[in-house]
C-alpha cells in the first residue's frame, strides 16, 4: 500500500467532506442544537452514501475500462469542477456571509437523515462521475482507504470543534470557508494538470 496514495486519498477525502454545504449544515445545527453525537451521526450517514458511490462508480468504471482519452477527459472535468467550487467558496469568504444559523432539529434519524442528504446531493454525484472516478481508476482501492479515512476525520473532529468552539462558531465557519477554498483550488489545479 503506498504511502502516498493513501495521503492523497486522504487529502482528497477532506476535500469533499470539508465544503460548506447541505451535510455540513445539517452536522452544524445538529451539534449546536441537540448534541455531538448526533452531529457524527449525520456525518456517518452521508459517508455511508459515499460508500454508495464509491462502490458504484469503481464497478461501473470497471466494467466500462475507460481508456486514456477518456481519462485525460475526466481529469480536465475534475479540475473544472473542483476550480468553480473553490472560486464558489471564495466568493462565500469574500462576501463575509455567515454561518448557516442552527435550529432546531426537525428529525428523529440524524443517520437517515445525513445518508439521505447523501445520496441526494447533485454535487456528489458530479463529484463522483468526475474526480472519484478518475481518483479510482488511476489510484485504485488505496485511494478509497484514505478516502474513507479523510471523511471519517471530518465527521469526527468538526462537531467537536463546533462544541468547544461555542461561542466563536463565526470564526471557526471561516477558517473552514478558506480551508475549503485552498483544498477545492490545489486539487482543481493538480487535476488539470493531470488532464494536459
Amino acid at each position: 500500500m503506498s504511502a502516498g496514495s493513501l495521503a492523497f486519498g486522504y487529502l482528497l477525502g477532506l476535500s469533499i467532506a470539508v465544503p460548506p454545504g447541505p451535510v455540513n449544515a445539517l452536522i452544524a445545527r445538529d451539534t449546536m442544537r441537540v448534541s455531538r453525537k448526533a452531529g457524527i451521526l449525520i456525518g456517518c450517514g452521508a459517508m455511508t452514501s459515499d460508500s454508495v458511490f464509491l462502490i458504484l462508480i469503481y464497478s461501473l468504471g470497471t466494467a466500462l475500462q475507460p481508456s486514456a482519452e477518456i481519462l485525460r477527459f475526466l481529469f480536465l472535468i475534475s479540475g473544472l469542477a473542483l476550480l468553480v467550487l473553490g472560486a464558489l467558496v471564495v466568493r462565500s469568504l469574500v462576501q463575509g456571509r455567515s454561518a448557516p444559523e442552527p435550529k432546531k432539529a426537525l428529525h428523529p434519524l440524524p443517520y437517515v437523515a445525513g445518508l439521505l442528504v447523501g445520496l441526494t446531493n447533485p454535487y456528489q454525484w458530479l463529484w463522483w462521475s468526475s474526480v472519484g472516478l478518475a481518483s479510482l481508476q488511476s489510484i485504485g482501492w488505496v485511494f478509497a482507504v484514505g478516502f474513507l479515512g479523510g471523511i471519517a476525520t471530518w465527521i469526527v473532529t468538526f462537531p467537536v470543534a463546533l462544541e468547544l468552539s461555542g461561542r466563536r462558531f463565526q470564526s471557526l465557519y471561516s477558517a473552514v470557508l478558506a480551508f475549503s477554498a485552498v483544498t477545492l483550488l490545489v486539487f482543481g489545479g493538480y487535476f488539470l494538470y493531470r488532464g494536459f
